[in-house]
């Protein structure tokens, strides 16, 4: 710019200059008509030239005002905000419409439901794994029973299922993690107490009260973080399973990334009888899963001018074939396009388009740099600040400013209060661009 500004305002002054020598000369010479002409012929060059200025300036303030549109952290990670919202806002559906949804319909489809065996598909690969662990258990063999799969991959529903079905005898006990996550075994003992319903201390309770009971640990990538001191909850978990009771028998479900770096540091594949591997659903699966539930809803389908009566197989086949290529299978991500992409409500009736394959382009482009960023959020499936600045090595106040630039980008939702994750809508397609480039 300064080159620019320097090559430029020494021409514009002896244009200027000549000019007004010529017109002082004009004054001095009217009867001279050569003058005049001469005259004449420098005005329009000096016209000729302002313009040329006059433009190079203005498309100079237009290139300007062009970078500032894309934000540092934008250009940093090779990042559109705009292309970013507007692929959360298409997959988003019209947020009018979803507050029309009746809450015990919309409910259904959220993951908050219990557990129904009216609502519940069958997963016979997961449910065979399962029985084998539950027979060797009841002969004698100690250990516990992982379960693992992507975010929404149904590994606590799984998991409660397996309790009841397999364990029916045993009490059960849920372990959940504070919502921003935490890895200091403080928190890990109350969360414990708290699911045995006690007050009292945790491992005595477990040593000595015999009752048979199955402890779930829901969500262990909540429970760890990835640096020098974030693994004491991991540790006790394993000294758990490895001493106490054999009438306490464990199932531990985490995401697969997370977990695989978990068991790098410490082996935790040495305690388990079995891991169980959370499966995509198949079209047909979708179908049985988001249909059950519709009909527990109460409410009627129209869908491309056909009311529900009307649809025939090959029309739900269709329908389903789009919500798998979508979701790759994933049950809670499907569940939640079919509420995204109701488009009206009139009475008891909702009325349904097909779901978009949306544009991924966008994310692709983003750098490996950023990606990784990503990555550290995703295996430690949602953080606080605190958690975050913590696994990134920052200081709170950079910690702040990556997530709010990410925020705004649409890349990170606020989940809960002050606790940040992956938006839900994008984070399939983010998670296979990572794999794709091998960054996991």
């Amino acid at each position: 710019r300064q080159y620019l500004a320097s090559s430029i305002d020494p021409l514009h002054q002896l244009i200027h200059s000549s000019v007004e020598d010529i017109a002082h000369r004009q004054k001095k010479r009217k009867s001279a008509n050569s003058s005049n002409w001469f005259l004449s012929a420098w005005y329009s060059v000096y016209q000729f030239i302002n313009r040329q200025l006059v433009g190079v300036l203005y498309s100079q303030s237009e290139g300007l005002l062009l970078a500032q549109k894309l934000t540092n952290f934008e250009k940093e990670y090779k990042l559109s905000n705009q292309s970013v919202q507007e692929m959360v806002v298409s997959l988003a559906g019209s947020s009018e419409v979803q507050k029309k949804i009746p809450f015990y319909y919309a409910n259904l489809f959220l993951g908050s439901t219990t557990l129904s065996k009216d609502l519940w598909i069958e997963r016979p690969v997961e449910e065979k794994i399962a029985q084998q662990v539950a027979s060797r258990y009841n002969a004698g063999y100690a250990g516990a029973l992982l379960v693992t799969g992507g975010r929404n991959s149904g590994k606590t529903t799984l998991s409660k299922y397996i309790a009841k079905k397999f364990f029916p005898k045993h009490a059960l006990v849920s372990v959940k993690a504070p919502l921003g996550g935490s890895a200091q075994l403080v928190h890990f003992k109350q969360a414990l107490q708290k699911g045995l319903g006690i007050d009292t201390n945790p491992d005595m309770f477990l040593k000595n009260n015999p009752q048979p009971r199955v402890i779930i640990i829901n969500d262990l990538d909540l429970w760890w973080e990835r640096h020098e001191e974030g693994l004491e909850v991991i540790r006790a978990v394993y000294s758990y399973i490895e001493s106490l009771p054999s009438q306490n028998f464990f199932i531990v479900n985490c995401g697969t990334i997370a977990y695989q770096l978990i068991n790098r540091i410490i082996k935790f594949d040495t305690v388990f009888m079995g891991n169980i591997e959370c499966q995509p659903f198949d079209a047909k699966e979708l179908k049985d899963l988001i249909v059950a539930r519709h009909k527990t809803g109460g409410l009627s389908i129209e869908y491309k001018g056909k009311f529900e009566s009307e649809l025939s197989e090959w029309n739900y086949a269709r329908l389903f074939n789009r919500y798998f290529q979508i979701s790759n299978g994933n049950p809670a991500y499907a569940m939640q396009l079919w509420l995204t992409n109701i488009v009206k409500i009139v009475g008891k009736t909702i009325h349904l388009k097909k779901p978009q394959m949306p544009n991924v382009e966008h994310l692709q482009g983003i750098s490996d740099e950023l990606l990784l960023l990503i990555l550290q959020i995703l295996i430690h499936r949602r953080c606080s600040l605190q958690r975050l600045a913590k696994v990134l090595r920052q200081p709170e106040h950079e910690a702040f400013v990556l997530i709010k630039n990410m925020e705004r980008s649409g890349i990170l939702e606020e989940r809960f209060p002050e606790v940040w994750a992956v938006n839900h809508l994008l984070e399939p397609f983010i998670v296979d661009i990572i794999k794709e480039k091998g960054l996991c």
